[in-house]
């Protein structure tokens, strides 16, 4: 490992921290092994799950060492932010964009909550929307508009309303074994 910079951490010159450059060989829980088997803990601030052979920073100081800095990442399939910290983590801006150049997933073992102030806007080329049990939607107006549709229960489908309307340019075609008109 080379020192290549020395920072003063308090009054005193005895009190000093050397930064310097090394791979990661091997990664514990909270701590890494060095190529040179020194073992260092991984600053709390990072954020990046480390993996071997990443080229970091390294403070060493009177407490330890630490990776303080991820400068070149080893290729991996899977990258990981992390701050096992923090109960809660919020990233706020005037304007947050989130790109997957193939996809996004987003998982949670409980809940989901969106929350928006004006508009939802979802825009794709098909739209699967699959609930176990129930889905309720609650809203002032509910428009649809397709060029085919399709509504089918397996054992009740109701409809009320004050008024309905069932407006077709061509044929209406009701079809059961039984139909009361009130």
């Amino acid at each position: 490992m080379n020192a290549l910079l020395t920072l003063a951490t308090a009054a005193s010159t005895d009190q000093s921290a050397t930064l310097s450059f090394d791979y990661i060989k091997a990664v514990n829980q909270g701590s890494v092994t060095l190529d040179e088997q020194h073992v260092a803990r991984v600053a709390h601030g990072l954020g990046i799950r480390l993996g071997v052979g990443d080229y970091v920073a390294v403070l060493d100081t009177p407490e330890g060492k630490f990776v303080v800095a991820l400068l070149i990442a080893a290729p991996r399939e899977q990258a990981y932010f992390e701050l096992p910290f923090a109960e809660q983590l919020q990233i706020r801006a005037r304007h947050v964009d989130v790109t997957g150049d193939e996809s996004v997933t987003v998982r949670s073992a409980s809940d989901i909550t969106m929350e928006c102030g004006q508009h939802i806007r979802l825009t794709c080329t098909n739209l699967f929307l699959t609930a176990l049990d129930s889905m309720v939607n609650v809203m002032r107006h509910w428009v649809s508009k397709f060029d085919t549709g399709l509504i089918r229960a397996d054992q009740v489908l109701h409809s009320d309303a004050e008024n309905h309307i069932i407006t077709a340019n061509k044929d209406l075609r009701l079809d059961a074994d039984r139909i009361n008109m009130g």
